[in-house]
C-alpha cells in the first residue's frame, strides 16, 4: 500500500529534513540516487553515458516500480548471473538502471570520496542533508581518524545513549611511546 520509500543505510547521519527530497519526481525510472564516480561502470559493461550510483541513500517510487515490474526484472538478473555482482545492491541497480534515474544532488549523500584520497571531491555545502560514513578506515565508531563530520556523529550517538540505547563510546588515538613522556619512553 504504500507508494514511496527513502532508504537510509545504517551507517548515514541525517543532519536536514528530508522532506524535499522525499517528494522529488522520479519519473520515468523510479529512482533517485546519488552518482558516484565507480570503475564499476567498465566491469559491469555499461555504455559509456551510463553513470554508477550510492545505494545508501535511495528514493524509490513503488508505484512506478510495481507498474515497470522493476523488482522482477532485477531478480532475474541477479539470478542469471550470480558471479557479476561485486557490490550486488549498487552493481544490480546501475545495470537496471543503466538509461537513466533521478539523479540526487551530492548533498543528500555525502561520502568518504568528499574527504579522502589523493584527489578528494569538493564538497558542494557545509551544511548536507545526510552524511554516508563510507570507507575504509573513516567511520566514527571504527576509528580515531579525524572525519568532518565525526563531532555530529557523537553528538547525535549521545541523544541515543540518553535515550537508553547502546552506543560504543568514541575510540581515543592511541598515544605513541614518544608522547608518553621520558619515563615511558625510556621503558620501551
Amino acid at each position: 500500500s504504500l507508494g514511496r520509500v527513502l532508504y537510509l543505510d545504517a551507517d548515514t547521519l541525517v543532519l536536514r529534513p528530508l522532506d524535499e527530497l522525499y517528494e522529488l519526481d522520479l519519473r520515468p525510472s523510479g529512482l533517485g540516487a546519488v552518482a558516484e564516480a565507480h570503475d564499476a561502470t567498465v566491469r559491469l559493461g555499461l555504455p559509456p553515458q551510463a553513470a554508477y550510483l550510492n545505494s545508501g541513500v535511495l528514493l524509490i517510487d513503488l508505484q512506478t516500480w510495481r507498474e515497470q515490474e522493476t523488482s522482477t526484472q532485477m531478480l532475474q538478473r541477479i539470478m542469471a548471473e550470480p558471479d557479476r555482482w561485486h557490490f550486488p545492491d549498487q552493481d544490480i541497480l546501475a545495470v537496471q538502471f543503466s538509461s537513466g534515474w533521478t539523479r540526487l544532488p551530492p548533498e543528500y549523500n555525502i561520502t568518504h570520496r568528499f574527504f579522502q584520497g589523493s584527489n578528494p571531491l569538493p564538497l558542494p555545502t557545509e551544511d548536507p542533508f545526510v552524511v554516508h560514513f563510507t570507507g575504509q578506515g573513516s567511520k566514527p565508531w571504527q576509528t580515531h581518524r579525524h572525519h568532518p563530520f565525526a563531532d555530529a556523529f557523537w553528538s547525535a550517538a549521545q541523544t541515543v545513549r540518553q535515550a537508553g540505547f547502546s552506543v560504543p563510546e568514541r575510540p581515543v588515538k592511541p598515544r605513541r611511546w614518544y608522547q608518553r613522556g621520558p619515563v615511558a619512553a625510556y621503558r620501551n
